[in-house]
C-alpha cells in the first residue's frame, strides 16, 4: 500500500504471511550426516519506507524497512537507487 503525498515523496507499508509446509535440509561430511535445522513454520512480515523522487522524473530512491516474526525472526533495510528509461 502507498500514498502520494506529494509529486515526489510516497511512503508506502506492507504486511504479508509465509507458511513453509516441509523446510528440511540434510547435510553430509565425510559420510556423517549433520543435524539439520527445520524451517517448518509461519512467518509474519511487515515493511515500511519511502519512494523519493530528487532528482527529475526518471530517477527515484526509495528506503525501507522490513521486520519478521515468528518462525523467523529478525530485521531487514533496504536503499535502492532506481533509473528509469
Amino acid at each position: 500500500m502507498n500514498y502520494d503525498v506529494s509529486e515526489k515523496v510516497s511512503p508506502f507499508a506492507g504486511a504479508s504471511w509465509e507458511h513453509e509446509f516441509d523446510g528440511k535440509t540434510r547435510a553430509k561430511v565425510n559420510d556423517v550426516e549433520l543435524e539439520a535445522p527445520s524451517m517448518e513454520g509461519d512467518t509474519g512480515i511487515f515493511e515500511l519506507g519511502v519512494s523519493l523522487k530528487p532528482f527529475g522524473s526518471n530517477a527515484r530512491i526509495e528506503l525501507g524497512a522490513q521486520g519478521y516474526a515468528g518462525k523467523r525472526e529478525g530485521l531487514t533495510g533496504s536503499a535502492l537507487l532506481k533509473l528509469e528509461f
